[in-house]
């Protein structure tokens, strides 16, 4: 009699709660994680969060497992709204009658405003 056994690794992700605090300590903000789900195509974890004093930034991020490191863009994010406020600001009226979106690329884990990044380009 022969037996055969398989092994399969199984990812692990990490709890909403640790995601939050890794945000947390890069950003200095509080974080509440919206969706964390395992992505069978890309073969990695994906999950969105935003800032809780201001939840219409979306961030958007990804990780192998609860041992790899987790990557997310929500500085880019963060400077694309605060863009799309200075628009808004300048624009007044007009700004609801056209389509007006920012993006803004950044060094990942910059942490100055948007304004403060522009006033030194």
């Amino acid at each position: 009699m022969v037996l055969l056994f398989a092994s399969c690794e199984v990812s692990t992700n990490y709890t909403n709660p640790e995601l939050q605090d890794l945000l947390s300590e890069r950003y200095n903000k509080e974080f509440r994680i919206e969706r964390n789900q395992f992505n069978a195509e890309l073969n990695e974890f994906q999950f969105i969060a935003v800032p809780v004093n201001n939840e219409d930034v979306k961030v958007h991020g990804s990780y192998k497992d609860n041992s790899s490191v987790v990557s997310d863009n929500y500085m880019q994010m963060e400077h694309s709204y605060q863009a799309e406020e200075v628009m808004k600001e300048q624009l007044g009226k007009f700004y609801n009658r056209y389509a007006v979106k920012a993006n803004a690329a950044i060094d990942q884990y910059t942490s100055s405003s948007f304004l403060e990044l522009i006033s030194n380009a």
